[in-house]
């Protein structure tokens, strides 16, 4: 019996363990509720009670218990299975878990009543600003948030600024006086906004990014808000509690900042498209802009505020129709534009028309405006609707067709022009060749243009010209002399080379610059600098001559004027005795020769005064020369004899007879005599012959050992230049003699000249016409 009871509790301590350990697996698995958890314990603990009831009864110790006794035990059990589910780990684990369960439950549909509630709320926000009010006291507020701050982003700045907050920042008044302005990338909350993430931070002091704002450790979470891309700003929470926030947490919070973000992206867009419908009104009345939209189904016509002005009308004043739009339109006009839209209504034209044309204004006056229009077509290629746009393009046209009327003006100026204007491309082609090209270059406006502009250049400067022209185009300047570093020339049609004054200048157009060359043929012009510059220089050449040519006078006046002053003087002083009386005499005869001579240069000046003045008149007839030489001859042979120039003259011919003024070829032959005798040396040979040959009388005279230089012989041709270096000692006359000489000469429109020969002869060759 002993055997058997042994078996007995051996199984009933199996039983009980079987019992716990089955007991305790549901309790793991949270299968049980509290009453069934205990009322498991109660059985196992009152089976073991029996098991050693049982095991007492086989070993003869004790009798059965009763029904009472079993009571008792099953109380007793029931007692200590209550203290063993409230004491053991495991139970008390268990519990715990029951209750996370049944508040997540509550917690759970507590965040789907905001959620619920939010949604429906959301549409009826008429703000931004009271938007995240509602955001942070209504919803974030209701999920045990001690704290929470809503941030938007200032796009300006590229800060986040404080909008909204719940807990120790709240006001009364929904209204912030200072807010907390956070740079993006500063702090946890910019790290989250900037990176565009969500992060829980569960102890925010031993985060390097956090920034104390107070005495403040615990956990944070930052939800941005975010809508496709866009950040419009951050939900930003914090709780005293380190490990607070959860993956639940962040889930809800995202939600909310999703349907946040949508809401402010809703609001954004309106205020763009408001802002744009402004903006487009604005713009259209600041271009003179319209647009039209024709439903052709309906056959009903919409205009914009700017199409009733374009056409003269108040905005919205009436509804308008395809008629009424072909009223304005001129009768010259208006089949044209009522085809145009026709053709392309009818035969399914997708691409847009695009027409200038002019509208009658109520007021009378007269519009010109550019339509652009499209069709719109169904899948069955019927058409449905048009739309467009009207622009006014009245000062367009206008100066369209003052623009054109001023080129044509310019076009004939161009025509008229004398200079050669010649356009021409990047290419150097010839594009335009006006009239005066024509008359310049010889060649037709048909035969150059489209040739290269090498056309109507030398040869020789082609590469110099094509260089000149490259630093012009790739420079800054819009204008350039051409001529202002080197002469050019240009090439006539007959090869004709001539120089030239040009200009040139360029100008951008659609197809590249265009140059345009104004040239002038500067042949004549150069000519007349020539001579002009001959002349001044004859003239400057003239006052000199006439400078020193003064200044030998004044010594040819002093020398007469002296002698009879000095001859004077020393007549007053001598005695008149015998001896007296024969210096008288000399000196009397000195101071008459003087006299003499200053009389002749007094005649000379005179002469050539009026000659020089063109006062000098010839009065000519026929007569015969040899009187005439034998006078001349006699007045000059006692200055001969005064040199001991022995002076003789030879006519070739008899009754030798001239068409001329006596006097004054008296004069020619005094005053080349005189020369000669002035430039002979003394005891020297002077001959004068005369003889008639082709209607001309030829005089010449020679003079022996004159030894004229060639420099005299070249200033002799100028009769003001005669004379040594210095002025002042200039041979007496010899100027005026040369001077009256070549004057009176040419004025019998003859010539003059005088030569010399390899044994120191000088000759004076004078012809002059036997005949008028």
């Amino acid at each position: 019996m002993q055997y058997i009871g042994l078996i007995f509790l051996s199984l009933s301590i199996i039983l009980l363990s079987y019992a716990a350990f089955t007991a305790t697996k549901l309790i793991r698995v949270a299968m049980w509720k509290k009453p069934w958890a205990a009322f498991t314990i109660a059985i196992n603990i009152f089976l073991f009670i029996q098991a050693f009831d049982l095991y007492d009864f086989l070993v003869g110790n004790a009798a059965l218990p009763d029904a009472k006794t079993h009571v008792v035990e099953l109380i007793i059990a029931m007692l200590m299975a209550y203290v063993v589910y409230h004491t053991s780990p495991e139970f008390r684990t268990h519990r715990n878990q029951i209750k996370r369960q049944e508040k997540d439950k509550i917690d759970a549909e507590n965040r789907l009543a905001i959620i619920n509630k939010f949604s429906s709320d959301l549409i009826k926000l008429n703000t931004p600003d009271d938007l995240v009010w509602y955001v942070a006291s209504e919803v974030v507020g209701h999920l045990d948030q001690e704290d929470c701050m809503i941030y938007l982003l200032d796009e300006d700045s590229n800060c986040l600024v404080e909008a909204a907050s719940i807990g120790s920042k709240r006001s009364d008044d929904n209204k912030i006086e200072d807010p907390i302005r956070i740079p993006m990338g500063k702090g946890i909350t910019g790290w989250a906004a900037q990176n565009k993430q969500a992060i829980i931070v569960d102890n925010v002091i031993e985060d390097e990014r956090y920034i104390a704002e107070r005495d403040f450790a615990g956990s944070e979470i930052c939800v941005p808000i975010i809508n496709e891309g866009r950040l419009f700003g951050i939900i930003d929470s914090e709780n005293p509690t380190i490990g607070f926030y959860t993956e639940k947490h962040l889930d809800i919070m995202q939600t909310i900042a999703s349907m946040l973000a949508f809401r402010l992206a809703q609001w954004d867009t309106l205020e763009k498209l408001s802002d744009a419908k402004q903006t487009l009104v604005e713009a259209q009345s600041i271009s003179h802009c319209g647009n039209w939209f024709w439903d052709i189904e309906k056959n009903t016509i919409s205009w914009s505020d700017e199409a009733f002005r374009i056409y003269g009308f108040e905005p919205q004043s009436f509804e308008p129709t395809y008629s009424i739009f072909l009223s304005l339109v001129p009768e010259a006009e208006r089949g044209k534009i009522d085809d145009i839209i026709s053709y392309h209504v009818k035969n399914g034209i997708t691409k847009g028309y695009d027409i200038d044309h002019p509208v009658n204004l109520p007021d009378g006056s007269v519009k010109y405006v550019n339509e652009h229009g499209i069709v719109t077509f169904d899948d069955n290629g019927r058409a449905i609707s048009m739309s467009g746009t009207v622009l006014d393009v009245t000062e367009r046209k206008i100066a369209e067709m003052s623009a054109k009327a001023a080129e044509e003006q310019l076009l004939d100026v161009f025509a008229l022009a004398p200079e050669a204007i010649i356009t021409f491309d990047n290419a150097m082609n010839i594009e335009m060749f006006n009239k005066g090209a024509e008359r310049i270059f010889l060649y037709t406006a048909d035969e150059i243009i489209g040739k290269h502009l090498n056309a109507l250049i030398p040869q020789n400067f082609h590469q110099a010209h094509k260089k000149h022209l490259e630093r012009f185009i790739f420079s800054d300047e819009e204008y350039q002399n051409m001529d202002k570093r080197s002469e050019i020339t240009g090439l006539k049609k007959d090869g004709t080379i001539f120089p030239a004054m040009a200009s040139v200048s360029k100008q951008q157009t659609k197809n590249g610059f265009k140059y345009t060359v104004l040239l002038r043929d500067i042949t004549k012009k150069l000519q007349s600098e020539t001579k002009l510059k001959n002349a001044l220089m004859a003239a400057e050449n003239a006052n000199l001559a006439k400078s020193s040519f003064l200044a030998a006078m004044s010594h040819e006046l002093r020398t007469p004027l002296n002698a009879i002053m000095g001859f004077s003087q020393v007549i007053d002083n001598i005695g008149f005795d015998e001896l007296g009386k024969k210096r008288i005499e000399e000196y009397a005869g000195h101071i008459n020769q003087s006299s003499r001579t200053l009389l002749q240069l007094f005649n000379n000046v005179l002469d050539i005064s009026s000659l020089e003045a063109n006062e000098y008149k010839l009065k000519k007839s026929n007569f015969e020369i040899e009187p005439i030489i034998k006078e001349g001859f006699d007045h000059t042979l006692k200055l001969a004899k005064y040199k001991n120039i022995n002076i003789s003259y030879t006519l070739e011919g008899e009754n030798l007879s001239i068409y001329s003024d006596p006097q004054a070829l008296q004069k020619i032959i005094i005053n080349s005599l005189a020369n000669a005798i002035q430039f002979t040396p003394n005891e020297g040979d002077i001959h004068l012959s005369v003889k008639s040959q082709d209607e001309e009388i030829k005089i010449k005279i020679t003079s022996s050992s004159a030894n004229i230089s060639s420099t005299d012989l070249i200033a002799m041709q100028n009769p003001m230049d005669i004379g040594l270096d210095n002025p002042y000692h200039a041979i007496d006359g010899t100027r005026l003699n040369l001077l009256i000489v070549k004057s009176l000469v040419e004025l019998h429109k003859g010539k003059r000249k005088i030569s010399s020969d390899e044994n120191g002869k000088a000759y004076i060759s004078i012809s002059l016409p036997t005949v008028e």
